[in-house]
């Protein structure tokens, strides 16, 4: 017994009058001398599942189905059986022999598989299918065998002939061969210029052809390219074995053209704008015509089409990195072309040719998810590595002498100019997230450039970004549909997402410069999760993993501001708590500016360059997660506590709670240019760096004014509680009542009821004249409790912490004598008494003891439950105090009531007036 593959088929059929769903399992089978369809107890024996041989029809009527949808169902059946491979259930036994054809490597005998492996500067595997003779993964690169073992491209291509259990030991018995092989199979004879080239020359780019050829269209032809997928069209069904027939019969062909039938696929007869023309209109006839005119068939249009081979076909718009857009056509294919994993860069093999109405565009048969960095060679990337570690000392970072050479190379003035460029280097070097023991990973780094005009920012970056050979530079305000994404009608397509910056530059790095600072303010979170989210027409998520850099001139000078950091405020604060690290440029002085001098770039110089060349291309070129090792996180809470502690504030918070991971993404930062793992070396050198950036933007002296208006010591309570104690004392003496019938607090009531209020509002709330309300606000203006603004009056946060700290201290301790001022649990001031006891005040009547705050219950009820004529109910009263202190009797709290005048009688029987 063989493969064996079962699917459900799906009809209509009547019964009982009426049309009923039936659901029939149909069961195909490798068996000795052929193969078996079995379906409802009936079974049908075939010599061939090819299409050419298999009778479809009456297969399916031997089985009881019937029908032309039947017969379609069979063929698809086949189709399925003839492209899942059968999985074996054993390890086989795994042969090694030498290549023939004179290269380094071995070919290892996997069965019905043929593992290629050869090693140049890395290890390159190819895995070919001997029995279907086609390639089951392209040429791929592991930098060492213990990658090998990893590799998910080897693993994947595995589990499609053998069973997921067996992979890895499969895989580990792969290694062992490759290991038990003589050293002398693997040698390549090296030049000892090669070896000394080997950090200085940095690895050429591949040529290929660009999507601007779409404009030099001469005709079809191949197309081979790196490009980059700007937006998906909806996936549409197509078939890929087309076969053209003649209407008439064998016995009386068509006079006009004597035709008997052609048959056209992606390996036969293959003709690309046929293809694409009908993948536009799904009229399979369209590509009839494009043969005609091509002069590949000559008949009549008199033809009947009959497709195989469905599959999903994909419109999308692609560009290049010169930014030139074209149409394309994906055909979907499991290995080679697909699309499920919403692929980025890629590196794309298919035809330049054209659509209908003449659309030139790429047909894309197969292609490789890239970066958009190709990675270096491992063994360039190590030695590169090697050499920064040579250079590196304990003095002084080594990303300062990366910065101190590419100075040289853009020959820019001034010692700026070197900080500019480590800032560069810092940004470009960063993961793409940082993972800390205090929850999930986040985007590694975002980064912002604030400085005048005249400080040659720009070019610097154009300068970076040229040398790099990757990234992207934007200039001038972009939208916030342009910076994430945003619904774009296509013709032949519809509606489609295309692609803003941030989503185009995933995986790499974007430096935008003069955004507007708004822009993102949507999409603040991106700068977390790496996720754009857009809900315009259309509804979708974006990767946006990008490392993002923004580039401004301040609002207004540094010398106008007090503390220069207060240039940052233009940004949403959350956008501000997402920068990593935050630069201000200054520009030189004329003399330093227009210095003539032209720096020489030395041998050593290059070789610095070089060697940081490609490691930064290797870091841009996959995705990288630093995880934070446990035992740098203690050093690294440490530096972020005093960080906060010097520099945190929540009006600018650029250093507040987030400083662990900023400190952890730049000590990766650090250490890359070391070619290192990050240490505690690199942690300080992070704190460092951030340290140098809060005290040159002046935060820390931003931070200690700002924290003597927010906060609220001790002796300044004291001293405020004084004083307003005095205003509510005089207050008392000249209208009588209690402290909360003082003017003073019910303004503060007031305002603390309605968060903000206008002076009018508050008047007719304390029912007193305009004039008490404004004499009052100044008072406390000049306190600093109170701020104003057009829309009212509302607390500073230092009024904030005094008013809630005082109305507690006023329940608690109910100051009936407007005199005592000392509140509990604080120390005396300038000549204040503390109480002898913390106790309530109690006051006597008929040998009972009732405390004070017995009597204010009793009188906020009374407020609360007056009428407009300012009368309670007696009853109501007298039911309270019941419920409320039932071993008091109630006549007793009413005879105190009446004395201490909070009530009054009322010529109306059983109510009393409040006073």
């Amino acid at each position: 017994m063989g493969k064996t593959l079962v699917k459900n088929y799906e009809f209509e059929m009547e019964k009982d009058g009426q049309l009923a769903s039936v659901k029939v399992e149909v069961c195909l089978q490798k068996v000795r001398g052929g193969y078996e369809f079995s379906a409802q107890g009936k079974s049908v024996k075939v010599n061939s599942v090819e299409p050419e041989d298999l009778d479809a029809k009456a297969v399916a009527g031997q089985l009881g189905l019937g029908g032309q949808e039947a017969e379609s169902f069979i063929h698809k059946l086949a189709l399925l059986h003839r492209l899942s491979p059968e999985k074996k259930l054993s390890v086989p036994e795994i042969t090694c022999s030498s290549l023939s054809d004179g290269r380094k490597g071995v070919a290892i005998d996997l069965g019905d598989l043929f593992l290629f492996v050869e090693k140049e500067k890395s290890w390159r595997l190819q895995l070919v299918d001997t029995q279907e003779n086609r390639m089951l993964t392209a040429g791929f690169h592991v930098g060492s065998l213990e990658e090998l073992k990893r590799e998910p491209q080897l693993k994947g291509a595995l589990k499609l002939r053998f069973k997921e259990q067996l992979i890895p030991l499969i895989v580990a018995r792969i290694v062992e061969v490759i290991q038990a092989e003589p050293e002398e199979m693997w040698q390549i004879e090296r030049s000892e210029k090669e070896e000394q080239e080997q950090v200085n020359i940095p690895v050429e780019l591949p040529t290929s052809a660009e999507v601007s050829d779409v404009f030099a269209y001469q005709g079809d032809r191949k197309f081979n390219s790196r490009i980059q997928i700007k937006s998906f069209g909806f996936p549409q069904s197509r078939f890929l074995e087309l076969e053209f027939s003649c209407n008439r019969s064998r016995e009386d062909l068509c006079a006009v053209c004597n035709f008997e039938g052609y048959e056209m696929n992606l390996k036969e007869n293959f003709d690309a704008s046929a293809f694409a023309t009908y993948f536009d209109s799904d009229n399979p006839k369209d590509a009839w015509k494009i043969l005609k005119q091509n002069g590949t068939v000559k008949g009549c249009d008199k033809v009947s089409v009959r497709g195989e081979r469905e599959t999903a076909i994909t419109q999308a718009i692609v560009s290049d990195r010169r930014g030139s857009e074209a149409k394309a056509w994906f055909v979907y294919d499991q290995e080679k072309c697909d699309l499920r994993t919403s692929p980025n860069w890629i590196y794309s093999q298919g035809w330049l040719c054209r659509g209908k109405t003449g659309r030139i565009g790429v047909l894309v048969t197969e292609f490789q998810a890239e970066s958009e960095v190709m990675m270096p060679k491992a063994e360039t990337v190590e030695a590169s590595k090697e050499y920064l570690r040579s250079i590196t000392t304990e003095d002084e970072a080594t990303v300062l002498k990366v910065a101190r050479a590419l100075h040289k190379k853009s020959n820019l003035k001034g010692l700026e100019a070197t900080r500019g460029f480590v800032s560069d280097l810092l940004f470009i070097g960063a993961p793409i997230w940082t993972k800390t023991p205090e929850g999930p990973q986040i985007i590694g780094m975002t980064s912002l450039e604030v400085g005048e005009t005249t400080t040659a920012k720009s070019q610097r970056e154009r300068e970076v970004v040229d040398w790099l050979k990757a990234g992207k530079y934007e200039s001038g305000r972009k939208t916030s549909a342009g910076l994430a994404a945003g619904a774009e009608k296509i013709e032949g397509i519809g509606w489609v997402m295309r692609k803003g910056l941030l989503p185009s530059a995933d995986l790499s790095f974007i430096i935008l410069d003069n955004m507007f600072p708004h822009a993102l303010d949507e999409h603040i979170e991106s700068r977390r999760n790496g996720i754009i989210e857009l809900s315009t027409i259309k509804s979708c998520e974006l990767w946006g993993r990008t490392r993002l850099k923004l580039l401004s001139n301040p609002a207004l000078p540094f010398d106008q501001h007090l503390h220069k950091c207060v240039a940052l405020k233009v940004y949403d604060s959350k956008f501000i708590a997402r920068f990593t690290f935050v630069t201000f440029t200054y520009g030189e002085k004329p003399d330093v500016r227009y210095d003539p001098k032209i720096e020489e770039l030395f041998e050593q110089d290059q070789a610095v360059l070089n060697a940081a060349w490609n490691v930064l291309r290797w870091n841009l070129s996959q995705e990288i997660t630093y995880t934070v090792p446990l035992e740098l996180w203690p050093k690294i809470m440490e530096y972020s506590k005093q960080l906060e502690l010097t520099f945190g504030n929540e009006e600018i918070p650029l250093f507040l709670r987030a400083n662990p991971h900023k400190v952890a993404t730049l000590a990766y930062c650090f250490a890359l240019f070391e070619g290192t793992e990050p240490t505690e070396r690199h942690v300080k050198q992070a704190d460092q760096w951030l340290t140098e950036c809060g005290v040159d933007m002046e935060m820390d002296e931003f931070t200690e004014d700002w924290k003597k208006e927010h906060t609220l010591s001790d002796q300044e309570y004291f001293d405020l509680k004084l004083m307003i104690g005095a205003q509510t004392a005089e207050d008392m003496e000249e209208h009588g009542g209690e402290i909360r019938d003082t003017e003073l607090f019910k303004f503060f009531e007031h305002i603390a009821r309605h968060g903000q209020a206008q002076m009018e509002e508050i008047a007719a709330s304390m029912n007193v004249s305009d004039k008490t309300v404004k004499r009052r606000a100044k008072e406390m203006k000049g306190l600093g409790l109170i701020q104003s603004s057009i829309k009212g009056y509302y607390f500073t946060p230092k009024g904030v912490r005094f008013y809630k700290r005082w109305l507690k201290d006023i329940r608690n301790g109910d100051l009936n004598d407007p005199k005592d001022l000392t509140f509990k649990g604080h120390k005396p001031f300038r000549g204040e008494k503390m109480p002898e006891t913390s106790k309530p005040e109690v006051i006597g009547v008929i040998g009972v003891t009732i405390d004070s705050n017995t009597m204010s219950a009793v009188k906020d009820w009374c407020r609360a439950n007056r009428t407009e004529r300012s009368e309670i109910s007696l009853i109501a009263l007298t039911a309270f105090i019941q419920k409320t202190w039932p071993d008091i009797p109630p006549n007793h709290i009413l005879e105190l009531v009446f004395k201490q005048e909070i009530l009054m009688p009322s010529p109306k029987p059983g109510l009393a007036v409040v006073v």
